[in-house]
Parts: C-alpha cells; structure tokens; sequence
C-alpha cells in the first residue's frame, strides 16, 4: 500500500514538526492510523493541492489492473520454486472464489489476471499458488485505491474551491521545546 506521511505521535517528525509549528493539533489528528485518507496531519512545504494530486497520480498507476498484475507476472517469472505447492481442498475452494470475483474487482482486472495467470503456466507453473495469492490481494486493494482516489478527489476539490481550510496548529510553549 501506498499512503501519505502522517506524522505518529512521540516520534521524531512530531517532535520537529511541533518545534517548527507545523503539527495540526491534537483534536485533529487522527487515532485510525489510516494514511491513506487521513495523512498530512501537518502543514506541508509544498501546496498541499500538489501533495494529493501526485499521491492520486502514484495510487491510480500502481493499481491500474495492467500495472499490478504486469507485477504479479513479473513475481511469477523470478520465484524459484523446487517443487511444486500441494494443493488443499481450501486452496482449490479459494481459487474458484478468486474466479468470480476478480471480473468485479474493476475494469480490465479479469482480463488482466487471465493474462497473467496463463504467463505463470507457461513459464513457471511451481509458482501458480503463490502468484495466486498474490492476485488475490487485488480483490482488495484495487476497489480500495479507487475509493481512495475518490476521497482524495474530493480534498482537492474542497482546496481548490477553498472549502479545506488548514486546522490550528499545536504551538509549543517554552518549556515543551526545552524538553525536545
């Protein structure tokens, strides 16, 4: 996953962002740890319009269906598997859900899959289950970066409609900064 820099309490970035007056207080950080939607809890050097917009750019390249599975077929060509995975009935049921799903999971992942699934069969069956585990994790993360992208959309729309205004800043007293 790829998410933005969220600065976690009592670490190094907080401790120099607090020093410098960036950190947004408290009451609005987040207690998620959710950096995909909920990063930047400080002000950032650059516009922060520029920061989400090349955030949105990264999520939408490395999810789009050929990109992500063009990985997978990569991963499937380097393992060096000995001997092959013994398939479970589990395994065998997983699969067949993986078969239904994946055409759901968004434009051009069936396609894709199919695509990279018969690259593995041709030059490296032995690792067919784990490239399958792997194109598994997309029935996830490929909606998931779309609604992302959509939230993101969406903050900047608010900065260039000039709806996001910036929460407080925390402003260390004296004897805070003494102690960092």
């Amino acid at each position: 996953m790829v998410g933005l820099l969220y600065a976690l309490p009592t670490t190094q970035l907080t401790r120099r962002l607090l020093a410098e007056g960036r950190l947004f207080s408290g009451g609005e950080q987040t207690q998620s740890g959710d950096q995909c939607t909920a990063g930047l809890n400080f002000e950032t050097k650059r516009p922060r319009r520029d920061v989400l917009s090349d955030y949105r750019t990264v999520l939408e390249a490395i999810y789009e269906p050929a990109a992500y599975f063009g990985r997978v077929r990569r991963l499937g060509r380097m393992l060096k598997r000995e001997r092959a995975h013994r398939m479970i009935r589990g395994d065998l049921r997983s699969f067949v859900r993986l078969l239904f799903r994946i055409h759901r999971a968004g434009p051009g992942a069936g396609g894709q899959f199919w695509r990279m699934l018969l690259d593995c069969a041709v030059h490296n069956p032995k690792a067919l289950p784990y490239v399958v585990m792997v194109s598994a994790l997309y029935l996830h993360l490929g909606p998931f970066a779309r609604q992302v992208v959509g939230e993101i959309d969406r903050e900047i729309s608010d900065v260039d409609s000039g709806r996001w205004q910036a929460p407080p800043v925390e402003r260390p007293v004296e004897a805070e900064l003494l102690a960092v």
